[in-house]
């Protein structure tokens, strides 16, 4: 009884160590080397070793069975889902297109054909015509306008432009527009009418310039000479 209690004592302090071992990180063929380097019997050595391999866990157990269980469960859903569902046949009842009611011929009713030329047409509206001399006089003016900015900074350059546009009038209109601007009686002489000459010559002898003596027109002259008197007196 003691030999064999000895015995189990022994195995017991084997397995023990073999279970150390393993979990250091020992390989099962260096312990077992190892065991019987040291004396003990290849059996109890055997049997150390086999005792001291970890068992499966309960936790292990219950896992791989739920785990069992959800991949049956998947295989039943999948074979459902894929199983073609059966036609439920209905019985087709026939559908009777209601008969066509025949119209009498005496209630059949001639259509009247239209005639077009009947219906009254509204007038279509005029479209007010553009006239090509507002249009001209239009850009004329506007180009009349951008000479005269330029006349403030290149007056000689602007006078040019006066003698290139069109008709006289237009170039008497740029000649009073850039006088002026440019402060320029000189340029009042450009102009070919007369009248709108004397008026340029006029609007500088305002401005207190002396160039009423320039005006052709003897009552316009008078008025200018009167007007700088009159301005002289004032002062």
């Amino acid at each position: 009884m003691q030999i064999t209690r000895l015995e189990n004592m022994v195995n017991t302090s084997l397995t023990k160590y073999v279970k150390d071992q393993l979990k250091t990180g020992y390989s099962k063929k260096e312990i077992k080397q190892s065991l019987l380097r040291q004396g003990h019997s290849k059996t109890d050595v055997n049997t150390a070793i086999k005792q001291a391999k970890p068992g499966i866990p309960l936790a292990w157990i219950a896992i791989l069975l739920v785990a069992a269980v959800i991949i049956v469960l998947s295989i039943l859903v999948y074979i459902k889902i894929q199983a073609p569902e059966k036609e439920i046949l209905v019985p087709k009842e026939e559908i009777k297109m209601p008969e066509k009611e025949e119209i009498p011929a005496e209630e059949i009713i001639e259509k009247e054909e239209i005639d077009l030329e009947k219906i009254p047409v509204p007038p279509a509206e005029k479209i007010p015509e553009i006239k090509i001399e507002e249009t001209q006089e239009f850009e004329a003016s506007m180009k009349i306008e951008e000479i005269k900015e330029i006349s403030l900074t290149e007056p000689d350059r602007a006078e040019a432009l006066c003698s290139d546009l069109n008709t006289k009038m237009e170039k008497d209109n740029c000649y009073v527009q850039i006088a002026g601007a440019a402060a320029k009686p000189a340029l009042c002489a450009k102009i070919s009418e007369q009248t709108v000459r004397d008026q340029c010559y006029f609007n500088f002898a305002v401005q207190g310039r002396k160039t009423c003596d320039n005006i052709k027109d003897e009552e316009i002259k008078k008025s200018c000479k009167n007007f700088l008197s009159l301005n002289i007196t004032m002062t």
